[in-house]
This record gives structure tokens, sequence and C-alpha cells, in this order.
């Protein structure tokens, strides 16, 4: 059974580039890794 033929994927033309972001920036919401694990 052959696959369906696709249309080229036009990437460029249908989405806005992702913004390059921090994962975790030091900002109002800023979780601190170490106190993750222990009791608060």
């Amino acid at each position: 059974m052959p696959e369906p033929q696709l249309p080229p994927f036009d990437r460029a033309s249908k989405f806005e580039p992702m913004p390059d972001v921090e994962l975790n920036p030091k900002d109002e919401f800023w979780v601190d890794p170490g106190k993750l694990d222990s009791p608060s």
C-alpha cells in the first residue's frame, strides 16, 4: 500500500520562529532547584 503524497513541509511561511528564552531565568518566577527536594 503506497504512502499518501504529502505536500512539502513549509515551516517558514506558516509559523513565527520561536523566541530565544532561558529555561529557568532568574526573574520573579525563578525557582531555586535546591529547594525543590527539601520540605518547606
